[in-house]
């Protein structure tokens, strides 16, 4: 196991950082600021702009099921949505405990991917904490199949994630597309983190007609029409698509409430039988095991990690053309 990919020690933010964008779906703008937490605090999100600013852990128990993206939630209306890839650039940087304060129901999509994230991350830089961190070490195989689509979870002491396009659609850029990611912070970065979310241009008005994709544009969402790519740009990668989705598992593994070790595998999953398998994962509890890693220091000290240039992004505004997300 490669000790730079996987902490022994829990970690928040050194400072707070904030960025603003609109949300994809609703296609409103919000301001979200991530703060530094206690040990053993989690993830929490903390809606300002509602009234008594409930706070929502970002954990398997309070998923809420919804189209296209990841929503965790106290009830529909106390909820928020679209967090899988600011979870997954979470679960990258190994941040353990941070407090999200964000004033509306949706986390912004800024460029599409976790990149922004990402910049953000490293501008503000974590500190060690005192608490040991615990990982959840798949024991033995876990496997779910629905619609033609299959999840498989193996046992494994790191985590590494395999990801194949299988398009409804049929289409030919998508269902050529494979990836394979192993976890660490600079893979992360380097392979999986810029890549964005992925919508067809004939899917797009019928989405906006039932509230969603609203916020979406050729700045957020990489659009396939008949098998072309409408950005001008192209793509980040040839098989930008199924890096996404590997971006995507990370961030729904993520609301197991500590960082996994096992071997995930997805042929033309999504969000929906990714959250089913996390629910399994805890029903199933001969299936893992929750521990911390073996091979501690005799002794240590708390460091400070900070990483320069500090860059901060913020979304293109006013939106140009519309599209709709499959996040």
């Amino acid at each position: 196991m490669q000790k730079q990919a996987y902490s022994i020690y829990q970690h928040t933010f050194f400072h707070d950082i904030s960025c603003k964008g609109v949300g994809i779906h609703s296609g409103k703008e919000v301001l979200l600021t991530l703060k530094p937490a206690p040990s053993d605090h989690g993830i929490v999100f903390k809606r300002t702009d509602l009234k008594g600013q409930p706070e929502i852990p970002a954990t398997y128990e309070y998923v809420i099921p919804t189209r296209l993206c990841t929503r965790v939630g106290l009830t529909p209306k106390v909820s928020v949505s679209t967090i899988e890839h600011l979870m997954a650039a979470l679960a990258a940087f190994e941040i353990d405990n941070v407090l999200i304060e964000i004033n509306g129901p949706e986390v912004p999509i800024m460029d599409g991917s976790s990149g922004p994230f990402v910049a953000l991350f490293q501008c503000a830089g974590k500190i060690e904490q005192e608490k040991k961190r615990l990982y959840i070490r798949i024991k033995e195989p876990l496997v779910l199949e629905a619609n033609g689509k299959k999840i498989a979870l193996l046992p494994k002491n790191e985590l590494s994630i395999y990801f194949q396009a299988l398009s409804e659609n049929a289409d030919v850029l998508l269902n050529n597309q494979f990836y394979k990611y192993n976890h660490s912070w600079s893979s992360f970065k380097q392979e999986v983190g810029a890549a964005r979310t992925v919508a067809f241009y004939d899917e797009i008005s019928q989405l906006q007609a039932n509230g969603l994709g609203l916020g979406g544009s050729l700045d957020n969402t990489v659009v396939l029409k008949e098998g072309k790519v409408l950005n001008s740009e192209g793509l980040r990668y040839d098989n930008e698509f199924a890096r996404h989705k590997a971006l995507d598992a990370l961030g729904d593994l993520y609301l197991l409430g500590h960082p996994i070790l096992g071997e995930f595998s997805s042929i033309g999953g999504g969000h929906s039988l990714n959250a089913k398998i996390v629910q399994e994962i805890m029903n199933t509890p001969k299936s893992f095991e929750i521990e911390t890693l073996s091979n501690l220091a005799p002794t240590h000290k708390p460091i400070l990690w900070k990483e320069a240039p500090c860059l901060i992004y913020t979304t293109n505004s006013p939106l140009r053309t519309s599209a709709s997300a499959s996040a």
